[in-house]
C-alpha cells in the first residue's frame, strides 16, 4: 500500500471533520466527512477549497479559528481546542489541531481534525 493510498482511504473514510490549510488560512483540502458538514451550511468543497474560513464563516467563529491556527503555527505542536460549532453557536466542537511540516521540515500549514461527535454546549 503506498503512502497515497493510505492518505486517499483516510480522507474517504475517516467519520470525523479533517481539514488542511496553508500558514495563511487558506483551505487546501478536506476529507468527505467534512464534505457532508459544510452541507448544512450550504456549502461544498468547490465553494470553500482556496478560500480562507472568514470568507466562508461567520466572523467571529473564523476570527476564533484562526487564532487557534496561529497558536499552533507558532507553538509548533498538535494543540486540543473548545471552538464554537460552525452551523450552532450555542455548541462547540473538540477540534485537534497540529502542525503540516514541508520537505525541508518548515511550517507549511496545519491539519485540524475536528471530533463533531463530541459536541458541548
Amino acid at each position: 500500500m503506498t503512502r497515497s493510498e493510505m492518505f486517499n482511504s483516510i480522507m474517504t473514510n475517516y467519520p470525523e471533520i479533517i481539514i488542511f490549510k496553508d500558514t495563511e488560512g487558506n483551505i487546501l483540502e478536506i476529507n468527505k466527512y467534512c464534505e457532508e458538514a459544510i452541507a448544512v451550511l450550504g456549502l461544498n468543497k468547490k465553494d470553500i477549497i482556496g478560500k480562507n474560513e472568514h470568507e466562508v464563516l461567520d466572523k467571529k467563529i473564523a476570527e476564533e479559528y484562526r487564532k487557534n491556527d496561529l497558536e499552533v503555527i507558532k507553538n509548533e505542536k498538535a494543540t486540543v481546542f473548545k471552538e464554537p460549532h460552525p452551523s450552532d453557536t450555542e455548541k462547540h466542537i473538540i477540534d485537534l489541531k497540529l502542525p503540516v511540516y514541508d520537505k525541508e521540515n518548515k511550517i507549511c500549514g496545519i491539519c485540524g481534525i475536528g471530533f463533531s461527535s463530541i459536541i458541548e454546549n
